[in-house]
């Protein structure tokens, strides 16, 4: 029988307790339609196309939710849902092709998302919402 190695449940949950402490204060972005990520992307990519319309900031995330049991064998850690809110028609327009999350120390990508289809921000009162999640995966 090969070697193996497993994560347990117990090493899930305190992974995910780990990464709730570190993510606090990370920023949530929104980036251009026409990019498209790979896991190798580097941040520099996502702010070279980072959301530009009127009003856009990225969203400070300070608190993460307590770890929760996934419905697969492992915990999820979400941060509370995200909303970019259009508060009225922008001077610039933009359509949305995804999000970024970025570590507090403002310098390490975390994950990022894609929407098929983009999402328009180019009228008011149109919202983008997002509730980040992490996986950790136990038994595998």
């Amino acid at each position: 029988m090969p070697d193996t190695q497993r994560s347990s449940i117990t090493g899930s949950k305190e992974l995910a307790t780990l990464r709730k402490t570190a993510l606090a204060n990370s920023t949530l972005h929104l980036f251009k339609e026409g990019f498209n990520p790979s896991v190798n992307s580097a941040l520099a990519e996502f702010t070279a196309v980072e959301a530009d319309y009127t009003t856009y900031a990225a969203k400070t995330i300070a608190a993460w939710n307590d770890p929760a049991l996934a419905s697969v064998s492992g915990y999820n850690l979400t941060a509370p849902l995200q909303s970019f809110l259009l508060a009225s028609t922008p001077a610039v327009p933009n359509m949305i092709g995804g999000w970024f999350l970025v570590h507090s120390d403002g310098t390490t990508l975390i994950d990022f998302g894609t929407f098929d289809p983009p999402r328009p921000m180019q009228v008011g009162d149109q919202t983008i919402q997002i509730v980040p999640t992490e996986f950790f995966p136990a038994g595998v």
